[in-house]
């Protein structure tokens, strides 16, 4: 019998954003590991714009999200993310008959369902909890909690491992550091190179339309590179979710005058991510949030030497590589800098990361450890 790993999580697998693109690639990864079999339960959103992606070698179903009637077991809704939780996710789950069950991200009325389902079965809870650490509801008293309950925690980041253990009490040896992966690695990567005499600098960033991405600090230091007299162009990919911040970096770009500069591209199709990936010859990366960093992950990964802010969640990413430049600080002149630092020395100066590093960063690598240690849980 194979050894079955219920995932659930909010949003559709087929939707655009980094839970899903950390759940699709897990759960697929996962299902391909010998012996495991993997059942995937989201929410239903039929008016959310789908990607066009191959088959899934899992089986997703989806079930009607509610935020009534308001169960017993769920928290007040200031001390969590949301107040959706899935209908049904109860009955389907004993009907599945999982040995364990795997839920992401965050502290969030469907994590609480999944704790409460888990105990109900009788199988180890895991949470990929991808926390952002300023955040006061994904590390609150309730949040800890929720963490001390589970079984096995994984980790994104080594700043997130150290709150983990030392301020909300979860016991070592359930916190397991694995980073995140990409499927970058499993695909043909191109050379990356420098930009040559008298070409335009092609600058590309991707993620979120929101606000946490400072896409606007992006723009500035565009503004600052051309009045330093460095020609350069600024693509822009990701999500749409919030119409007034994709308004608002459009009269940014249009204050700088630089609207035949900056390419806003919503919605991107995944496969023309890996495009623009390859195209670019600087990755930006300026993000005030972050609980790893997916974007920047597959930016390295894809051969784009990334230029970043110094935050200390994704900073360690970059320097790990050996295929980046951190800024001095958080700020739009020092990225100006830094990319004009980068231009005059040549970089990027190497093909791209070590092909040890990027193994250990693919999605294959994290679930075969992943998948080990599931079957190791104690029931």
């Amino acid at each position: 019998m194979p050894f079955k790993i219920l995932l659930t999580t909010i949003w559709p697998l087929d939707t655009a954003g980094g839970t899903q693109t950390l759940a699709r690639n897990l759960a697929a990864e996962l299902s391909r590991q010998p012996g495991l079999e993997v059942i995937v339960v989201t929410g239903a959103m039929p008016d959310e714009k789908t990607l066009r992606l191959p088959p899934p070698p899992y089986r997703e179903i989806r079930l009607p999200l509610v935020n009534q009637p308001r169960p017993g077991w769920m928290p007040h809704r200031w001390r969590i993310v949301g107040g959706s939780y899935l209908m049904g996710l109860d009955d389907l789950a004993a009907e599945i008959g999982p040995d364990c069950l795997l839920y992401t991200p965050h502290n969030s009325a469907q994590a609480h369902q999944a704790a409460r389902v888990a105990g109900h079965l009788g199988v180890p809870l895991v949470l990929w909890p991808l926390i952002h650490l300023e955040y006061r509801r994904h590390v609150n008293r309730t949040a800890a909690r929720l963490y001390r309950s589970a079984a096995l925690i994984v980790c994104s980041s080594d700043l997130e491992r150290r709150w983990l253990t030392m301020r909300a009490g979860v016991p070592a040896e359930r916190a397991l550091l694995l980073g995140c992966g990409s499927a970058a690695p499993a695909r043909a990567r191109s050379a990356a190179r420098a930009p040559g005499a008298g070409e335009r600098i092609r600058l590309l960033s991707v993620g979120e339309f929101a606000r946490h991405k400072r896409f606007s600090d992006q723009i500035e230091a565009l503004a600052l590179l051309r009045a330093a007299g460095i020609d350069a162009e600024l693509t822009l990919a990701g999500v749409v979710r919030a119409g007034s911040v994709f308004a608002d970096i459009q009269s940014v770009a249009r204050e700088h005058a630089l609207e035949h500069r900056v390419q806003l591209l919503p919605n991107v199709a995944e496969s023309e991510l890996w495009l623009l990936y390859s195209r670019a010859h600087y990755f930006l990366f300026t993000s005030a949030s972050e609980s790893f960093g997916l974007a920047l992950l597959d930016a390295l990964c894809s051969g784009a030497f990334a230029i970043a802010y110094p935050h200390p969640i994704y900073r360690t990413l970059v320097e790990s590589s050996g295929f980046g430049r951190l800024a001095s600080r958080e700020t739009p002149r020092a990225l100006a800098e830094a990319i004009a630092s980068a231009v005059t020395a040549g970089e990027p100066l190497a093909r791209g990361p070590t092909e040890r590093w990027l193994e250990e960063h693919s999605w294959g690598h994290i679930a075969r450890i992943l998948g080990d240690r599931l079957q190791r849980l104690p029931r």
